[in-house]
């Protein structure tokens, strides 16, 4: 499971280099939240944009790049579809959502959705796929 830890964590960290390598270890993991009350009010203020627009694909893009932050993996999926069902050119939202379906050993779908991002534009999305989508 931890290959793409650091891949995802990049998504939190707005790193553009993939830096994964399969020889290293998983680092401890630090107890920090002091963030996550304020990532906590931001998934419910994308909720409250939600309620008076539930077509802005922004928003549930947002929500999930949040979700994401906070290791709620189901609900940055959920969050990435959604904004995919709104606008189904919204490459980011593909290469995120394939990213967590990789890290969840969900492969198959991960690469279709990084497929789906290259050709939208992520030229990054191809790096990924050699490495995690083999046939």
């Amino acid at each position: 499971n931890y290959l793409l830890t650091e891949l995802i964590k990049s998504i939190g960290y707005k790193q553009q280099a993939i830096t994964i390598s399969q020889d290293q270890k998983e680092p401890e993991k630090k107890e920090d939240n002091s963030n996550n009350e304020y990532l906590v009010k931001a998934i419910n203020d994308y909720k409250k944009v939600l309620k008076l627009d539930p077509n802005f694909a922004f928003a549930y893009y947002n929500s999930g790049y949040v979700n994401c932050i906070l290791g709620d993996y189901k609900n940055a999926i959920d969050d990435f579809t959604y904004a995919i069902q709104r606008n189904n050119t919204f490459a980011e939202a593909y290469y995120n959502r394939g990213l967590i379906l990789i890290f969840q050993n969900e492969n198959k779908i991960g690469c279709q959705d990084l497929s789906k991002a290259g050709e939208l534009g992520i030229p990054n999305a191809y790096s990924v796929m050699k490495r995690y989508c083999h046939q």
